[in-house]
């Protein structure tokens, strides 16, 4: 996926035999911005992410060694409250990374959509 984003100025996402959309890799990224995030690193870290930012408790949180990605429609306003957090904390912040979603994520995205109005689950 990360070859056509660079390569492409059009990309297409086939679910099942049918053309479930087509545009710019930007204008796909876009369609999932749920799928923004923060990934953050700290020099030690053993605490639980919620203790940085609320919003965490019930957010998507994925574990990182000594850190965590979080995915946010916010991912600025979101790091900013954790480096202002951990710095209270004396927490030493080793890196902080807002990101956008890869296409990965739009694959992911639209087609497990797809299957949710098919009825379908998806399995991992």
């Amino acid at each position: 996926m990360e070859e056509a984003d660079q390569l492409c100025h059009r990309v297409a996402i086939i679910d099942k035999g049918r053309l479930v959309a087509i545009d710019t890799p930007d204008a796909l990224r876009r369609r999932v911005d749920s799928r923004r995030s923060v990934e953050v690193r700290f020099v030690q870290f053993s605490g639980r992410p919620a203790d940085l930012a609320p919003e965490l408790a019930h957010g998507e949180v994925t574990p990182l060694p000594n850190g965590f990605r979080a995915y946010t429609t916010q991912p600025g306003a979101l790091a900013q409250a954790i480096a202002v957090r951990a710095a209270a904390l004396e927490l030493r912040i080793e890196s902080i990374s807002t990101l956008a979603p890869t296409l990965e994520d739009v694959f992911l995205s639209i087609t497990s959509h797809s299957a949710a109005k098919n009825g379908e689950g998806r399995t991992s």
